[in-house]
């Protein structure tokens, strides 16, 4: 679904217009590992907002694209999830993030504490913290990514 090159553009897109309109949000999972260099590719494009500006983003989200009817999922409990398909590119807004394992709900929602930033296409883009994707990885059970990010955060700690 796209080219990087079609998800960078689509991205620059989508952070420009949140930032205009004052919506906080951050990138996360594989886009953001992606934008930090730590991955070489990513397929979708991950948005975590805050619960207040989600219903504005969605908004936004559905003027550019389609908005995607999802089956709910047995490990996750998010009320504010929507899934689009903007420009042939998935993307998930998650204006509440919460993970169920064992049992347990694990609130891991944006809380705009990230002050992190890439520049996509000329675009400041806010990026989520690397250290909370090891722990949201690990209780969604992808271990593989957050071993990926543990290494690195380990590897890039020891040059400090």
């Amino acid at each position: 679904m796209g080219s990087i090159e079609e998800k960078l553009t689509l991205l620059a897109k989508i952070a420009k217009t949140f930032e205009d309109k004052g919506i906080h949000y951050a990138i996360g999972a594989s886009c953001m590992l992606y934008l930090r260099g730590i991955v070489d590719d990513f397929n979708d494009l991950d948005i975590m907002t805050t619960v207040k500006d989600s219903e504005k983003a969605a908004a936004i989200l559905l003027e550019m694209g389609e908005e995607i009817r999802v089956i709910s999922n047995n490990g996750f409990a998010s009320r504010h999830f929507h899934r689009f398909v903007v420009d042939n590119i998935r993307v998930d807004l998650l204006g509440d993030f919460i993970i169920v394992n064992n049992g347990v709900q694990y609130d891991v929602s944006y809380k705009k504490l990230s002050s992190e930033y890439a520049t996509v296409k000329g675009t400041r883009v806010i990026i989520d913290e690397l250290p909370a994707w090891a722990m949201i990885y690990d209780l969604m059970g992808r271990y593989e990514k957050a071993r990926i990010i543990r290494e690195y955060l380990e590897k890039n700690f020891q040059k400090m």
